[in-house]
C-alpha cells in the first residue's frame, strides 16, 4: 500500500508545523 507517501506527507506537515511554531 502507500506507506512511504503517507509517511512523507506526515513528516512534511510536522516539519511545517514546527517551523511555523518557531517563527
Amino acid at each position: 500500500s502507500q506507506s512511504i507517501e503517507d509517511s512523507q506527507a506526515d513528516i512534511a506537515i510536522l516539519l511545517r508545523r514546527l517551523i511555523r511554531d518557531e517563527i
